[in-house]
């Protein structure tokens, strides 16, 4: 465990076994095989350059790892790649340290309702479902995470929307609103574009008041000096009184192909007020 100064305890990646790990034992996954590519290279590789050789029904392709729309489309694929072979773990420490901190504050997962911003394949969902969450709604801008988690996890979701939170209309909106979401997580679902065009914001604003908002990102994208401005948008939203800091915790996300390691921020807000008034 590590106990933060506000006395909130989170989890421990040795607490439980992730679930994409008993998924992966039941899976009929068709990759046999995975070779990373500069497994030896410079210390400076972005994550935007990874590609790995994977072998697929005793096929050999190239993929370049954020071509999620590509790797979505193999079962097992995202899973062996990213936390089989690169030890991701975001999900399970998000889901367990989310459920056990809203307990504190009375919300037992029973009582949540929640929106999975850049849900993906399910991975947040399966995990908070197994901790007792019963509304769950995910929400992707591709097609395809819709259908791989309809494939390999049917059923998780209550509903999965396809909507690009950048550009809806007030419609699509005031849909999200009615559905009174009172927890919203969103794991390594933000680039450098998405916050430019205000994605984290935007949904913010589609959350009941109150509401609990947990998201991931990349700890370099919180310097004031990015180009993101994430920071900045952050300082805004608490000086503006809508949102209430909470935790903020690093850790390792996962390790890149040459074996350096990518360190995230998991940080808890409380909303108290609507984004759009308070801006």
């Amino acid at each position: 465990m590590e106990t933060l100064k506000n006395g909130a305890v989170l989890f421990n990646e040795r607490d439980a076994e992730p679930l994409w790990k008993v998924w992966l034992r039941d899976a009929h996954s068709p990759v046999e095989a995975i070779r990373l590519a500069e497994e030896s290279a410079t210390s400076h590789l972005d994550q935007g350059a990874e590609v790995a050789e994977v072998i697929v029904s005793g096929r050999p392709r190239w993929v370049r790892f954020h071509d999620y729309p590509t790797i979505f489309t193999t079962p097992g694929l995202y899973e062996k790649l990213f936390y089989e072979r690169l030890g991701c773990q975001s999900p399970t420490i998000v889901a367990e340290s989310l459920t056990r901190l809203l307990e504190q504050q009375g919300m037992p997962p029973s009582r949540i309702r929640l929106l999975d911003v850049g849900a993906g394949n399910g991975m947040v969902g399966e995990e908070m479902r197994a901790r007792g969450v019963r509304e769950i709604v995910g929400l992707d801008v591709l097609t395809e995470a819709k259908q791989a988690t309809e494939r390999d996890r049917p059923g998780l979701y209550d509903d999965y929307l396809v909507t690009d939170l950048t550009n809806m209309d007030e419609a699509q909106a005031r849909a999200l609103r009615s559905r009174r979401f009172n927890c919203m997580t969103m794991v390594a679902a933000m680039g450098v574009k998405e916050i430019l065009k205000g994605v984290l914001v935007n949904a913010i604003d589609v959350l009941d008041t109150p509401a609990w908002v947990a998201f991931t990102v990349r700890v370099d994208l919180l310097d004031p000096e990015h180009p993101g401005r994430l920071s900045e948008v952050l300082s805004v939203l608490e000086r503006d009184g809508v949102l209430q800091p909470y935790v903020y915790w690093r850790y390792l996300h996962r390790y890149l192909v040459n074996g350096d390691s990518v360190d995230y921020a998991l940080i808890v807000a409380k909303k108290v007020a609507h984004a759009r008034a308070a801006a």
